[in-house]
């Protein structure tokens, strides 16, 4: 296996986008809505102890059960007091994973399978995943990134600050490929649409997330329930491309 490695965060000046407001179904308003006058930053919203906030690769390391993927960006608070339930990043016998704290035990994954650890003085807890950050949209430099020595949240995921915004998520129509409710989406619309893309999309007068099937043109759910497809007819209903959507496993305080 890989070693995980801890890179320090650094935030340069807060720079604010627009938040998309309202929710429906899959977490979005109608059209007319448009957006509101709210602004949110990732830095200020995300990292609340700036010396104390490392990123992790979850890459081998992956926690599904807990929405945690393989090449998902983990944010780790090392000076967050650890609580029941947390996900927490922590040395076991050399090797550094993400693990689920549970009565003073730790509950690791590794592809689907648990194991449990006690908590005992051979383990060390290096911080408590605060948010995580599922890459929809491959970073193009993803493997320099966590090469580097600190990393930016702002810079790493957003590219194109004129054409991004955020929405929150609500339902369960998007589930099955990592969108849950309460998720946090980074939304580009600067980026060409390609199959298989997650989309914001004006479906009859309602922005929806969908996955874009442009084998059959058709707007296409992802989850276990039953949701309805819909046409795909032409470039003008696409609203943006979903690059990332952030996984909020403690509740930042500026919210």
């Amino acid at each position: 296996m890989d070693f995980m490695r801890l890179i320090p965060s650094i935030t340069g000046p807060a720079r604010h986008l627009p938040v998309l407001t309202g929710t429906i179904q899959s977490g979005f308003p109608k059209a007319s809505e448009q957006y509101d006058q709210a602004q949110l930053s990732l830095n200020e919203l995300l990292i609340q102890h700036k010396s104390a906030t490392f990123f992790a690769l979850a890459d081998n390391y992956d926690f599904e059960s807990a929405g945690i993927y393989q090449g998902d960006i983990l944010i780790v608070d090392s000076v967050a007091t650890p609580r029941t339930g947390d996900i927490v990043i922590c040395e076991i016998v050399g090797e550094i994973l993400c693990a689920r704290l549970d009565a003073g035990r730790l509950l690791t994954e590794c592809d689907g399978m648990q194991s449990s650890v006690a908590c005992d003085e051979s383990v060390s807890l290096k911080g408590v995943v605060t948010q995580s950050v599922r890459m929809h949209r491959p970073l193009p430099n993803s493997k320099s990134t966590f090469e580097a020595d600190v990393i930016d949240l702002h810079n790493t995921l957003i590219t194109n600050e004129d054409a991004t915004y955020f929405a929150w998520a609500e339902g369960q129509s998007m589930c099955s490929i990592g969108i849950l409710d309460g998720d946090l989406l980074v939304i580009d619309r600067s980026l060409e649409a390609r199959n298989n893309d997650i989309v914001i999309a004006n479906i009859e007068n309602q922005f929806m997330c969908k996955r874009l099937d442009l084998n059959n043109n058709i707007f296409v759910p992802e989850s276990d329930q039953k949701f309805p497809t819909f046409p795909f007819t032409d470039q003008s209903s696409l609203a943006g491309i979903v690059a990332q959507s952030i996984r909020l496993h403690r509740l930042p305080s500026a919210l």
